[in-house]
């Protein structure tokens, strides 16, 4: 499985030891934890990850929507959203790759992360989303047209 440079933003320090170790047992580098909106552009932009994990409430006020703008104007990393707020799904999927909902199992983590890797890496992603992955439109299609170029 192709492995993914992953930076993860996330206020509550727990979950993010969490879910670094998670992604690091499953072979991925994580190269830095932010909990605020400065810390998560300084990170991204020493280490230039391919895959953030990004929280929607973060310690400074700011939005993980803001940094994912923010990502998206430098063209890295796409974000997965992973929230518990269902009332933020339309914005998650406008400015990110994805959403995970919180409280999620690891192996949506773990999925969700091999899924990204091989359409990034290696694409078309041959593995399958987990299904608590709700995908961006724009990730569909171009992930679609990475399959129909392939064909």
């Amino acid at each position: 499985m192709p492995q993914l440079k992953i930076l993860l933003i996330e206020d509550e320090f727990l979950i993010a030891i969490d879910l670094e170790q998670i992604l690091q047992d499953a072979g991925h580098d994580v190269c830095g934890i932010a909990s605020t909106a400065a810390d998560a552009m300084r990170i991204a932009s020493a280490t230039r990850p391919q895959l953030a994990f990004v929280d929607i409430d973060l310690l400074d006020g700011r939005t993980g929507f803001d940094i994912a703008r923010s990502f998206s104007k430098v063209g890295w990393p796409l974000a997965i959203f992973v929230t518990s707020h269902d009332s933020e799904v339309t914005t998650a999927l406008d400015v990110g790759a994805g959403m995970l909902r919180k409280p999620y199992h690891p192996s949506d983590i773990v999925m969700a992360a091999a899924y990204f890797a091989e359409g990034l890496l290696t694409p078309p992603p041959t593995t399958i989303p987990p299904r608590a992955l709700r995908l961006a439109p724009a990730i569909s299609a171009r992930f679609a047209s990475s399959k129909a170029d392939d064909a």
